[in-house]
């Protein structure tokens, strides 16, 4: 991991060992995309329909929607007891 100055415009370098990892050149376009609080930079693929792989992927959920729901009945039995509890002193 490297730190790099955001310039005035919000510009930043990108250090020359990872542009060439990676393979961005002098004039090449670059993707950016923000995805759960950080910046991800890749280069622009040459295929276009390459850019689209993995673009939802950061809308599937994390887990089964069967996981959900039982928390969140898990949930609404437990704020059930205590409602009850409640109501019962």
């Amino acid at each position: 991991m490297k730190v790099v100055k955001v310039l005035q415009k919000g510009q930043i370098v990108i250090p020359k060992e990872i542009r060439e990892k990676v393979g961005i050149k002098i004039g090449n376009k670059v993707l950016v995309q923000e995805t759960e609080g950080a910046v991800l930079i890749m280069p622009e693929p040459k295929d276009p329909l390459e850019a689209m792989v993995g673009l939802w992927k950061e809308y599937r959920p994390k887990e089964p929607s069967w996981k959900v729901l039982r928390k969140m009945r898990n949930e609404d039995e437990r704020k059930d007891r205590l409602e009850l509890r409640r109501k019962k002193r």
